[in-house]
């Protein structure tokens, strides 16, 4: 049984911050505590990027055996990744102000199929990404066209969900 962190109620995730610093990592399921729990680690900031960075070259090292991983955790997980794309839906739809006029919506669509044009014709992979994210930390954004841009998948990954600018008239509407 995994242990909820007190902030959330939930169970911890990668990269939780602890009040000494400590960045949780996983649970260990095959070390079970007494009381039913499983064991945690949790590494210094040091280790815990060592770790990552070492991932990360790992998996650029072996990009054929990674990408063989992540077609049978999908497969295995099937209902998971269902469940995160239907989410995603969702949070789409409850971001779509109602207010969007027809011509938006078409924009928001020009969007997703010039992303399909730039793969076919750039090769590679292109995502339509939310400048301000629809569910962020620190700020959350809306569907509509003035909050889109078009990425390249690494870049989209690299983004991680974050909003690192910060806001300007571009981003901001005001409806009155």
């Amino acid at each position: 049984m995994k242990r909820l962190n007190p902030k959330t109620g939930k169970p911890f995730k990668r990269g939780d911050l602890r009040n000494d610093g400590f960045r949780f990592h996983h649970y260990r399921k095959d070390r079970p505590l007494k009381d039913g729990l499983y064991t945690e680690a949790w590494y210094s900031p040091e280790a815990f990027q060592k770790q990552n960075i070492g991932m990360a070259k790992w998996r650029e090292e072996n990009r054929e055996i990674a990408k063989e991983y992540t077609a049978w955790w999908q497969k295995e997980n099937q209902a998971k990744v269902n469940s995160y794309s239907m989410q995603r839906h969702a949070d789409e739809i409850q971001r779509t102000p109602k207010w969007l006029t027809f011509e938006h919506k078409i924009q928001i669509l020009g969007f997703y199929q010039q992303a399909k044009v730039m793969e076919k014709t750039l090769g590679g992979k292109y995502e339509v990404d939310h400048i301000v994210p629809l569910k962020g930390k620190t700020v959350s954004g809306l569907h509509v066209p003035w909050n889109l841009q078009i990425l390249t998948k690494s870049e989209n990954c690299s983004k991680n969900n974050n909003f690192w600018g910060g806001f300007n008239s571009a981003h901001v509407l005001v409806r009155i």
